[in-house]
């Protein structure tokens, strides 16, 4: 667990027994980078060293990252954190709301002007993006955020569609892998992801 190791691994090769029986005592905060294509995910532990990121295809893999972060959170106190990123991240964070994970909020100015302090060099990508985004809510510098509407969430999946050329059968599968688990509880809000058309 290198402080600076952006070299990612695959989330479908994560070894989360292994991760967790090596890791320090205590608290962890993780920093999710989300672009139109993939998701970063970075695991901060308590006393300041990391995980490798974990890289999953956004959307079709947003499942298995959330299940990896469910299990740590199952061992120990977990803080998931993000900044904002439109509908695209969406899905995701609806998926990490049905898991019953903390989420947290941070500022895109904020994770801007640490880049540099956090490794001394000014470059950003996404692994290491994901990784000041868990240093600074480690930091406390993240605020909680509310529940993902299930419209918004289905319109993330959408746009999706759109731009990755799914086609419907794939897009069927996505949404039922965002829906697998329980159904949101944000009142007045339907359950599970909805979408704004028809994929039958």
């Amino acid at each position: 667990m290198k402080r600076r190791a952006y070299r990612a691994t695959e989330v479908k090769n994560v070894l989360l027994e292994e991760v967790l029986r090596s890791a320090p005592a205590g608290a962890a905060t993780a920093g999710l980078d989300i672009g139109k294509y993939e998701v970063r995910a970075v695991v901060r532990w308590q006393e300041g060293s990391f995980e490798r990121p974990w890289k999953a295809r956004n959307p079709s893999e947003i499942e298995a990252v959330v299940g990896l972060l469910r299990k740590v959170a199952d061992h120990r106190a977990l803080i998931v954190a993000m900044e904002s990123t439109g509908t695209y991240g969406d899905a995701l964070r609806a998926k990490l709301d049905q898991a019953g994970l903390e989420v947290h909020r941070v500022g895109g100015k904020a994770a801007h002007d640490y880049a540099e302090v956090f490794d001394g060099v000014p470059s950003q990508h996404d692994g290491k993006d994901a990784a000041v985004i868990a240093e600074l809510a480690a930091f406390g510098k993240s605020s909680p955020t509310a529940p993902c509407s299930t419209v918004r969430a289905g319109v993330g999946v959408a746009k999706s569609y759109v731009l990755y050329d799914f086609d419907a059968d794939d897009l069927a599968t996505v949404v039922g892998r965002a829906n697998h688990a329980a159904p949101l509880a944000v009142p007045g809000e339907p359950t599970g992801i909805t979408l704004p058309w028809s994929v039958t």
